[in-house]
């Protein structure tokens, strides 16, 4: 969490505010305040205009403790170093202060770094046992050579000019329930592409199914081509802070009946329940269509079924 500018610095300045306590946080886009009187003063209408915070919240303490007092507020005077208005010392007053920026980060930052063990890389290899590598040969592959190949070093690779799409996908096409992991590098102008689960090919140009996606406003997000479209948002100004753009990006997916789970570099961007979309299908990638200049390479691809 990040203090906004607290008050003034000194007891008695020219507009008559008090040195007191923190108790106006910003995190991430978010201003919270610890007490709806901040929100109704001249001070707290000051406080919300200096915040560039796209949404700001008041939250009620429990108990007597209106105010959050530190040894550093207290030592500055004000409503915090009057017992009558809180009668909660400066070390309470701490441990107060901490958990409640901790349990306001957790309920608004979604940066949180959240992938189970399961889903970890080490070295570039999943963690356990029962993993399958989809990058052995071409000849596990369905799609447009001109547009698609898998190198000597083993890598998937595919580059698209435009124009329509363009999908390579697994010939097994009946993959259920199971996590997988996705490492992949996109560059190129406009370039757009998706991590496909449960794709039901009718060709190399339309393969309906999911999009765990990646783009320029899509990164994180859940995309189920040929159906609703968007199913899951994630916020893209926060996959900005965590997309390595031409660089190396990890996926790694879980799939449990309806239940559709999405980590992008350690941080889950999908959880979602969505029962109209399909049970089974291939493992692919699509290179967008429209004025992109797509290329896309898969180093890793690796899927554990349950």
């Amino acid at each position: 969490a990040q203090t906004l500018e607290v008050q003034e610095n000194l007891r008695k300045s020219r507009d008559g505010c008090y040195p007191t306590e923190i108790h106006v946080l910003r995190i991430g886009d978010v201003a919270v305040c610890t007490n709806q009187f901040e929100l109704f003063t001249e001070y707290g209408l000051r406080m919300v205009a200096r915040s560039d915070a796209l949404m700001t919240c008041v939250v009620q303490l429990a108990g007597p403790a209106y105010y959050l007092p530190t040894a550093e507020a207290i030592s500055g005077g004000g409503y915090s170093a009057i017992p009558e208005t809180c009668p909660v010392g400066p070390t309470g007053g701490q441990m107060l202060v901490d958990e409640t920026v901790k349990r306001i980060t957790k309920l608004f930052n979604d940066l949180e770094v959240s992938l189970p063990d399961e889903g970890q890389l080490i070295d570039g290899k999943p963690v356990g046992e029962g993993w399958l590598n989809l990058l052995e040969s071409w000849d596990a592959w369905k799609g447009e050579t001109e547009h698609w190949k898998i190198t000597k070093d083993g890598i998937l690779r595919g580059e698209s000019r435009g124009g329509d799409y363009h999908f390579a996908w697994t010939k097994r096409e009946d993959y259920r329930n199971f996590e997988l992991h996705a490492v992949v590098k996109m560059t190129g102008p406009g370039a757009n592409s998706g991590v496909g689960v449960r794709l039901q090919p009718k060709s190399a140009q339309e393969a309906p199914g999911y999009q765990f996606d990646m783009g320029l406003n899509y990164w994180g997000c859940l995309w189920e081509e040929g159906g609703v479209g968007m199913v899951h948002r994630f916020p893209q100004h926060h996959a900005e802070n965590i997309v390595q753009h031409g660089g190396w990006n990890h996926w790694y997916i879980l799939t449990r009946g309806h239940h559709l789970q999405g980590w992008l570099n350690g941080v889950k961007t999908i959880d979602v329940v969505h029962k109209d979309g399909p049970t089974e299908g291939a493992i692919g990638f699509e290179l967008c269509h429209g004025g992109r200049h797509t290329i896309l390479e898969v180093k890793a691809l690796t899927i554990r079924e349950h």
